[in-house]
């Protein structure tokens, strides 16, 4: 019989994510917890991430099958795992097909699953000249493209939508991620595990740069830097931020993008031959050396369900312009400015603000530094502590 002392715990990762490995190693640090990581997919395809597990906790990567349109990866041998080691607590991301594997394998062996999501509901807000006629035919296309799969593999969302409805309990990255669930129909307990970074190593990276040495390098000693970093897809709004900068009256700034994808030949056609206050950086694996020689951060993102460069930036003691549409809109709290997605105007304005006001950037990255004190991994891992220790009690009742 199993002890309190003992919980062995599955937890299903839809794909590897450095991000989540200080977490895991973590949670497999507890005396109390036997942890096992099932990965889905060693690789995101949108992701240039370099793949390294680390050590301190029992892991496994799952064969899988791709099906065709579809996004998702088939696991097909997770629910013979879960059966076969038959473990007293079952944590799986939200994703279509994954969290349903582990919903079905937990029933049949009467093992509590906790559905672990980072997932928002987002306010859907088209560009003005995304609505001419011309518009919506050269999108035609790609509409047909997505919407036939979701046509086909419904029965796919229905399933994981009722997975978010009887989970046992839910860990959730925070307030919007909970309304998220509760919005589909759940029920259980949430436990807010509070997204976040390693920070102890982010910060003691940012300790080691010399900012004005970094600077002079990239001869940009005397300007004021606008950070953004990010995949350079269309959804992370990079678009409206060179809009926004192009229309800045302040001659002393550049705009530095950390990143690199498919989106930067339409990110390319944005600009002026005559200008060279754009800093195009690329893939760079620490990202440190740019939070330490910036001055402001922005996250343009019309749709992300949290954005952990936000984490990055508030750590490195930055004021953050975001939208309303990314889940770590909770973290502005007199610390930036939250505006709206696809709106130049409105981040033209924030960011002029901030540019001509040193004193408030200088306050708010105090602010960004006080509020992201709280969110260590640490507090993450005892919260999903609590959380297995919730539905192995009600399990035993």
């Amino acid at each position: 019989m199993t002890t309190p002392q003992n919980i062995r715990v599955a937890f299903w990762h839809n794909v590897f994510s450095p991000y989540r490995v200080p977490l895991f190693q973590q949670l497999a640090a507890f005396d109390d917890i036997d942890l096992t990581v099932y990965y889905g997919s060693m690789k995101d395809a949108y992701r240039a991430w370099h793949v390294e597990f680390g050590e301190g906790y029992r892991y496994g990567v799952l064969p899988s099958v791709s099906l065709p349109g579809y996004p998702y990866k088939f696991n097909y041998t997770l629910i013979n795992e879960l059966r076969r080691h038959r473990y007293d607590v079952c944590i799986a991301v939200e994703n279509e097909i994954g969290c349903q594997l582990a919903y079905i394998a937990s029933r049949l062996t009467k093992t509590p699953l906790i559905l672990w999501s980072i997932e928002i509901d987002y306010e859907i807000i088209r560009d003005p000249q995304e609505r001419t006629l011309a518009s919506y035919l050269k999108r035609l296309p790609g509409f047909l493209k997505r919407k036939l799969p979701q046509i086909a593999y419904a029965p796919f969302t229905h399933g994981a939508a009722y997975v978010k409805r009887h989970a046992d309990a839910y860990l959730v990255a925070g307030a919007a991620t909970e309304r998220h669930l509760r919005n589909a129909g759940a029920t259980g307990e949430c436990f807010r595990f509070g997204n976040t970074i390693d920070t102890e190593k982010f910060a003691q990276r940012l300790s080691q740069q010399s900012p004005n040495a970094l600077k002079q390098q990239l001869g940009i000693e005397k300007k004021r830097v606008i950070l953004s970093v990010s995949y350079l897809q269309k959804r992370k709004g990079i678009q409206y931020l060179i809009k926004a900068f192009l229309q800045l009256p302040v001659p002393d700034s550049v705009l530095m993008i950390v990143g690199d994808g498919e989106y930067k030949t339409e990110l390319l056609k944005l600009l002026p031959n005559d200008r060279h206050d754009i800093l195009w950086i690329g893939h760079d694996e620490d990202t440190s050396k740019y939070y330490a020689m910036a001055d402001i951060f922005v996250m343009p993102s019309f749709s992300d369900p949290w954005g952990l460069t936000v984490n990055e930036a508030m750590l490195a003691g930055l004021p953050v312009i975001a939208t309303t549409n990314i889940g770590a809109k909770e973290l502005i709290q007199g610390n930036g400015f939250l505006i709206p997605p696809r709106d130049a105007s409105a981040m033209k304005e924030a960011l002029e603000r901030l540019l001509l006001d040193e004193p408030l950037r200088k306050t708010m990255g105090v602010r960004s530094r006080e509020i992201i004190k709280d969110y260590t991994i640490s507090h993450s891992a005892e919260v999903c502590r609590q959380a297995i220790y919730a539905v192995q009690k009600r399990r035993k009742i």
